[in-house]
């Protein structure tokens, strides 16, 4: 089983919390977002523990799928956080 742990990776993840926190504080001055906040949560709340592990490209794959499912409930800036996870040799994982 190929194991992916790689600084690139971890600037991945970090990169998508970061833009993550970003979007959240956006949506709470715009007032009115509350779900969308809550579901950008509920995505975010998982990566930490992305960090320091070595991820398996099925755990790859389902966080990615996750966001994914976030960019599509909310399409428009939330595209953005998909593109963290995707840029920069997005065929290397």
């Amino acid at each position: 089983m190929a194991i992916l742990n790689s600084k690139p990776l971890r600037r991945k993840l970090a990169h998508l919390l970061h833009e993550g926190c970003v979007e959240i504080r956006s949506l709470a001055y715009e007032r009115g977002h509350d779900d969308q906040i809550a579901d950008l949560a509920d995505v975010l709340e998982y990566v930490p523990r992305f960090l320091d592990i070595e991820l398996t490209p099925e755990e790859w794959g389902g966080l990615r799928s996750v966001v994914e499912g976030y960019a599509v409930r909310y399409p428009g800036l939330s595209c953005r956080l998909l593109d963290c996870l995707d840029r920069d040799n997005p065929d290397t994982i």
